[in-house]
């Protein structure tokens, strides 16, 4: 029998509850693709490109992002609390303005530096941090 006033329990409890409301939206129930939108939250990526999205595959723990102008793939990692990908990306020539280019090489940049994703399941919105500042936010399915 559990008794009312068991730490343990409380502690566990409290945990799960923490973990469930806390989790990261990268670990889903299923392993398909879902789409996310990039909104810019910093301003040296309000040029990013409205139509750009990214999409997490958690089965091979890949992520591609893409537009009608540009597609990039990377198999993503975490290392000391960083999410990291190294992308391997195509452009459609002159299909971007000077602005949306620099949007973009800081945003392929900054996520082979290494970023802190932030997750919130409730409303299906990861913030990307860098340096201690939400840059980005990714919205699934708008």
């Amino acid at each position: 029998m559990i008794r009312h006033g068991s730490n343990k329990l409380k502690i566990f409890i409290l945990s799960i509850l923490l973990l469930t409301l806390s989790g990261c939206a990268l670990k889903s129930s299923s392993n398909s693709e879902k789409e996310w939108h990039i909104v810019p939250v910093s301003k040296d990526y309000f040029s990013i490109p409205n139509d750009l999205l990214w999409s997490f595959n958690t089965t091979n723990k890949s992520i591609n992002v893409y537009s009608k102008c540009i597609s990039g793939k990377t198999v993503y990692s975490f290392n000391a609390g960083k999410f990291m990908g190294n992308f391997n990306v195509k452009e459609v020539d002159g299909c971007f303005m000077d602005a949306q280019k620099i949007a973009i090489d800081k945003l392929f940049s900054m996520l082979k530096d290494g970023v802190v994703l932030k997750g919130n399941k409730i409303n299906d919105t990861i913030l990307i941090e860098k340096d201690g500042e939400v840059k980005l936010k990714l919205i699934r399915g708008i």
